[in-house]
């Protein structure tokens, strides 16, 4: 999928967890920023296709192959690689309480124990593995290409998924079923006439029919979109995509929607 579906995916997590909030704790901005970053994150192993790559990066770490080779291959660095595995998202919430850690060592404060440090932070963790996961989990309907799915159990070398159920964008429905997500937990955060219990059954049951209503799109495109290796027709894919919206949304929101993509300096 595109990174503007996965970034409001992260987004889509997060305003369902800042539900599960105590009331005392006011970290509802920051927590929907936490899923932001955490539904765009995986895709950072992208930048090797950036046009300064070898110039920088590659050359700076004196990397044998230029940006374009990593990008289409399976090396744990590559694009669907190490970044899009379960394991990655812990290993970036180890890294970072072991730097805060080495940083109150540095400045001479005392050092909080691990669980004060997850009583203090758990929320925006779990927000950040939750939304990371979904965006991993999100691109195993994607076609296999030269990937094959993603690098899910890494650091063994086993790949998942590349079921070619949708195309990598022009995904307009599910976009709309997770702003849907999005909008629907937002308001029921300005409620204040139900019990914050009631609130969080309310904004799960939002979350989990969306992601329903979702896998349900996926699964009955009724067009195998996979290919291997290079050999596709980008354009017939993808104009059958535009097809399979227009059909699913018809003529006057499609034309919306498409009228959106058509602003947006991304592939959506």
């Amino acid at each position: 999928m595109d990174i503007l579906i996965h970034t409001f995916s992260g987004i889509a997590v997060a305003s369902t967890i800042a539900h599960l909030v105590p009331a005392e704790e006011k970290r509802s901005l920051s927590i929907i920023g936490i899923g932001a970053l955490g539904g765009a994150l995986p895709d950072f192993d992208a930048i090797s296709l950036w046009s300064k790559f070898d110039d920088t990066i590659g050359t700076w770490l004196q990397l044998a192959d230029n940006g374009r080779n990593i990008y289409f291959n399976t090396f744990p660095y590559s694009h669907h690689g190490a970044m899009h595995s379960l394991v990655f998202p812990l290993l970036l919430v180890t890294l970072a309480w072991l730097f805060s850690t080495l940083v109150s060592r540095i400045r001479g404060r005392s050092v909080s124990t691990l669980s004060s440090k997850w009583k203090r932070n758990k929320w925006h963790i779990i927000t950040f593995v939750a939304a990371y996961f979904l965006h991993v989990l999100e691109d195993l309907p994607t076609p296999g290409s030269v990937w094959g799915g993603v690098n899910l159990w890494w650091p063994t070398d086993t790949w998942v998924g590349g079921y070619g159920c949708i195309w990598w964008w022009n995904n307009y429905d599910l976009f709309l079923i997770i702003c849907g997500i999005i909008v629907l937990n937002v308001m029921l955060l300005v409620i204040r006439k139900m019990s914050k219990r009631s609130l969080s059954k309310m904004a799960l049951v939002v979350f989990f029919a969306g992601i329903s209503l979702g896998v349900k799109q996926i699964a009955t495109r009724g067009y195998d979109f996979d290919y291997e290796g290079f050999s596709t027709d980008y354009s017939t894919m993808e104009q059958k995509s535009k097809d399979i919206q227009r059909e699913i949304l018809g003529e006057t929101v499609y034309s919306w929607m498409e009228e959106f993509d058509n602003h947006v300096p991304l592939n959506f």
